[in-house]
């Protein structure tokens, strides 16, 4: 049998390691009057299931708070306060007009195909998606550092798809020159420039253009919304632990 005991306290901030140690057995006590009076140790079997009881209880918080630190550490790390998320509005072609709450973004990065549906939306005065706007997703507020195009794209000679992002649009339509960013897969934060641009008659970068990009050729399948974000607010609403601390009986 052993019995659960808390290790010596660590270092401020870190969590106790439980150790264990072997319980002595040893034959019930006879009934011994306290060294205060009054109060008597209880023997026998009801000694027994009295500890059992207690050991069963500490066991029960002791898991309770268990899963509750690992559940706060899986949170804090799915996206770490201060990162950046790339999503695109999930709607073609692209416009900068505020979206409605409900409308769905889609993460680019980190976290590839994730769906984000949009709870709030505060803007910066100019009445359309532009940096230091601010939006609500999953109960956080994000602060915008970056909006603009996302070109979807799809190399001609294997399928291979891109998610990209001009550094700085020029204002000419012709991106002969720009640098695009890599914005979602394994050459994520890769750059490269954009080596010459066959346009579908519009006169802009739009779906059906074709782009060489690192030597090879792109057909240009949509062109959506994009924007960066960065934690503005708290990075849990209460209503969640909320929810948590009543799951675990706190």
């Amino acid at each position: 049998m052993v019995r659960v005991t808390a290790s010596a306290s660590g270092p401020p901030g870190t969590a106790s390691i439980p150790t264990a140690r072997p319980l002595t057995s040893r034959a019930p006590c006879a009934n011994v009057t306290c060294p205060q009076g009054g109060r008597q140790r209880p023997t026998g079997d009801r000694a027994d299931a009295r500890g059992l009881s207690l050991l069963t209880a500490k066991k029960e918080v002791a898991m309770r708070n268990c899963v509750l630190l690992t559940l706060a550490a899986l949170i804090a790390l799915a996206v770490p306060a201060g990162a950046q998320m790339y999503l695109e509005l999930g709607i073609a072609p692209i416009r900068f007009d505020i979206p409605p709450n409900g409308s769905e973004w889609h993460e680019l990065h980190p976290n590839f195909c994730v769906v984000h549906p949009q709870e709030g939306y505060i803007d910066n005065g100019d009445g359309v998606v532009s940096v230091c706007d601010n939006i609500v997703i999953g109960g956080i507020t994000y602060h915008i550092d970056w909006a603009g195009p996302t070109y979807y794209m799809v190399d001609l000679s294997n399928g291979e798809p891109w998610f990209v992002e001009p550094e700085d649009p020029q204002t000419s339509g012709d991106p002969t020159g720009e640098m695009w960013h890599v914005v979602a897969g394994p050459e994520f934060c890769t750059m490269y420039p954009v080596e010459s641009w066959e346009d579908n008659g519009d006169g802009e970068v739009s779906g059906c253009d074709i782009v060489i990009v690192a030597g090879r050729t792109w057909h240009i399948e949509e062109v959506r919304l994009d924007i960066t974000i960065t934690e503005a607010g708290s990075p849990v609403q209460a209503s969640t632990w909320s929810k948590l601390k009543s799951f675990f009986g706190f």
